[in-house]
C-alpha cells in the first residue's frame, strides 16, 4: 500500500486481512507453548504478548498520522522532490518497515523457541481418546439463522 496503485491497494487489503487472521491465532499457541501449563511465568509471558500486541495498536496510528499530516514530514517529501498529497502511503511504508523489523527479530530469536510451533506429533497418545469430535450443532444453526432470506 505503499506504491499508489490500485492494484497494490487491493493486495495490501487482501495481504493485511490474511496476515491478521493468521498471524494472532498462530502466535497466541506459541506464547502458549513456551512454558508447561502449571508455570507461574505463564500468565507473565501472556501479559508480555498482549502489552507488545497494544503497545503497536497504540503507537501505529500516531506514528502514520504523523507522517501524513505534519506540515513538518509534508515539506521533508517536498524538498526531496516527492509530491506532498502521497504522504500517507509513507506511513504505510513506516508499517512495512516495521514488520521487516519484527520479521527480522522473529528469524534471528528463532533458536530460543525450540521446538514451540512445530507441527504436532499425531503419534503420542490423545489424552481423551473416548470422545469423538462430534458435529457443531451451534454453529450450524447460527449460520442458517444468519442467512439472508432471498
Amino acid at each position: 500500500m505503499a506504491i499508489n496503485t490500485h492494484f497494490n491497494f487491493y493486495a495490501g487489503l487482501i495481504l493485511i486481512a490474511c496476515g491478521t487472521g493468521l498471524l494472532k491465532p498462530n502466535i497466541s499457541a506459541m506464547v502458549g507453548q513456551l512454558y508447561p501449563d502449571k508455570d507461574q511465568r505463564r500468565d507473565a509471558g501472556f501479559s508480555i504478548f498482549y502489552m507488545g500486541i497494544n503497545l503497536g495498536a497504540f503507537l501505529s496510528p500516531i506514528v502514520v498520522g504523523f507522517l501524513a499530516q505534519s506540515p513538518w514530514f509534508r515539506s521533508f517529501v517536498t524538498s526531496m522532490g516527492f509530491d506532498p498529497n502521497s504522504v500517507w502511503h509513507w506511513g504505510f511504508g513506516a508499517a512495512g518497515v516495521g514488520m521487516t523489523l519484527g520479521l527480522i527479530q522473529y528469524v534471528v530469536g528463532g533458536a530460543r523457541l525450540k521446538d514451540v510451533g512445530q507441527k504436532p506429533d499425531l503419534n503420542r497418545k490423545q489424552e481423551n481418546r473416548d470422545a469423538s469430535p462430534g458435529f457443531d450443532f451451534v454453529t450450524l444453526g447460527l449460520a442458517v439463522l444468519a442467512e439472508p432470506s432471498a
